[in-house]
């Protein structure tokens, strides 16, 4: 009999513990399961995914919680507006859900707004940088400060975390927006941006490139044994046909811009591949992107795809020259028309449209960026 009681005793307790367990589970797992119906995001304080109206940034600063309505009210104590080049104190800024709606000292704020105190602090537009590779991290020791040997050890969901913490550090210093130009394995890129704009980790918004469009080789020099170390970093493409799979494949694993290189092989791209290849990326609504202003030792030739404010499009290429110094000459063909002259053993080519002015406007920002540059 005592034994039976023992038994039934046992059996009872098993029983409640059994309970109690699946209860903590509950109490653990029903707010990340009704986030997750909810399209929100818990995890790291962020508050929600851009899809249900959070504000996106950073809860350092406690704006990471958004109201019902998604408004927040930031009180700062100054804002710097880059146009004018001034600071105005006092002022307000109404921000209603991704979108910043009103900035001003008398603005109102709306009745359950979040109100964010910065009134001592100085608050200034979200930088932009138009040349990151979040996705790689040269380590100088182990790579001997080459990301070649990074390529090889580092995999490409290794890579997508090491682009995590670097987004972060890159919000948390300010910039809001990075045009991320590939080196990132096997579209890591495209898995950290998707990542922040679901709202699972903290970041600036990304255009990412995907993989590098290059000609036979990328930015490497391979041995015939070990041909296939330059992918997934490069995707080769010679010929129209690889060119236009090249720009399709990245567009279809999420790119946002399409990069292309030339400068590390004797062989380049032509002015009409280039053309080639933005017509490709324009036919989806995406620019292109790609090279180097200047030629250094990784190359003797690169290109770059400058674009005005208005819209205009100007190939800018440059090589090593013969000659230390030229006059600058103009010629013309059909429509387009191109400028070239040599500068301390530097050879440039400006071409696009026929306004002989318009390339002289484009020829002398190019060479006063060579000088910042040292050339």
């Amino acid at each position: 009999m005592k034994a039976a009681r023992a038994v039934a005793l046992a059996i009872l307790l098993l029983t409640f513990a059994a309970l109690a367990t699946w209860l903590a589970a509950f109490v653990a797992f029903a707010p990340l399961a009704a986030a997750q119906l909810s399209g929100a995001s818990p995890r790291f304080g962020i508050g929600a995914s851009p899809q249900s109206g959070g504000v996106g940034a950073s809860s350092r600063f406690g704006i990471g919680t958004p109201t019902p309505d998604g408004v927040v009210a930031i009180k700062a104590g100054k804002v710097v507006d880059p146009e004018t080049g001034k600071a105005a104190a006092n002022q307000i800024i109404l921000v209603e859900g991704r979108r910043i709606k009103e900035i001003g000292p008398n603005v109102a704020i709306p009745s359950g707004a979040k109100v964010v105190d910065l009134s001592r602090a100085t608050v200034l537009p979200g930088l932009f940088d138009a040349h990151t590779h979040l996705c790689m991290t040269v380590i100088p020791k182990r790579d001997a400060g080459n990301y070649y040997f990074t390529t090889l050890l580092d995999t490409t969901a290794y890579r997508a975390i090491e682009g995590v913490a670097n987004g972060q550090a890159m919000l948390q210093s300010g910039f809001t927006t990075v045009r991320d130009v590939g080196n990132a394995g096997n579209y890591a890129d495209t898995a950290l941006r998707e990542g922040i704009e679901h709202g699972w980790v903290q970041g600036p918004t990304i255009i990412n490139a995907g993989i590098i469009i290059s000609v036979y080789g990328g930015q490497f020099h391979l041995q015939p044994e070990k041909k296939d170390l330059a992918t997934p970093e490069y995707l080769f493409a010679d010929t129209r046909d690889e060119m236009r799979k090249a720009v399709r494949q990245n567009i279809h694993f999420g790119a946002k811009v399409i990069k292309i290189v030339v400068d590390d092989q004797d062989y380049i791209y032509s002015a009409d591949d280039i053309r080639f290849l933005r017509e490709e990326a324009h036919a989806t609504g995406l620019k292109l992107v790609g090279g180097r202003l200047l030629p250094g030792p990784a190359g003797p030739a690169s290109f770059l795809m400058y674009e005005s404010a208005s819209g205009e499009r100007f190939t800018v290429y440059t090589a090593k020259a013969e000659t230390e110094a030229t006059q600058m000459r103009y010629t013309k063909q059909d429509s387009n028309g191109a400028l070239f002259w040599a500068d301390r053993g530097v050879g440039y080519v400006v071409s696009g449209g026929s306004d002989r002015e318009r390339l002289m406007q484009v020829a002398r920002i190019v060479y006063d960026q060579a000088e910042k540059n040292g050339s």
